[in-house]
């Protein structure tokens, strides 16, 4: 979960991938995230940071998503192999973490619907923001009332 909005470009990446099936660069970058994963010990997930520090998850990600679509790392676990390995961050900040839906999937899902109710807060409150800010009957451009002061 990315967020809800993605550039046209990023768009047109995935709309251009087979519905069925994977790219055999894609079949990789899976392959590598999988083995990074089973490499990695079971008490914690590890980082999308971590695994792009691997030099097979790091070549993989590279030969798939190379270009100037601005698809991330995680837009694509999201998109493409969101049914098997999760992305998300603990308590909407920080760093990304993944691990395997059927291990993760409980706590990752949770931490994505906070992320999301946060950005929707932050949203809401920017929008307040820019109506409070905005300069309204009796008042100038910084919002400051006109007329005399005492």
């Amino acid at each position: 979960m990315e967020g809800t909005e993605i550039s046209r470009d990023a768009q047109a990446f995935f709309d251009d991938l087979p519905p069925d099936g994977f790219l055999p660069e894609e079949e990789a970058l899976r392959e590598a995230i999988l083995n990074f994963l089973d490499s990695s010990g079971p008490d914690a997930p590890p980082t999308l940071k971590e695994a792009q520090q691997v030099s097979e998850v790091r070549d993989a990600r590279d030969a798939c998503l190379s270009g100037s679509s601005g698809v991330t790392l995680k837009m694509w676990i999201d998109r493409r192999i969101g049914g098997e390995i999760a992305a998300w961050r603990k308590n909407g900040r920080g760093d990304v973490l993944i691990g395997l839906r059927e291990v993760w999937g409980e706590e990752a899902a949770a931490a994505n619907r906070e992320e999301v109710q946060q950005a929707k807060g932050e949203s809401d409150k920017a929008k307040r923001r820019k109506m409070d800010d905005a300069p309204g009957p009796g008042r100038d451009r910084r919002g400051v009332a006109k007329g005399r002061g005492r």
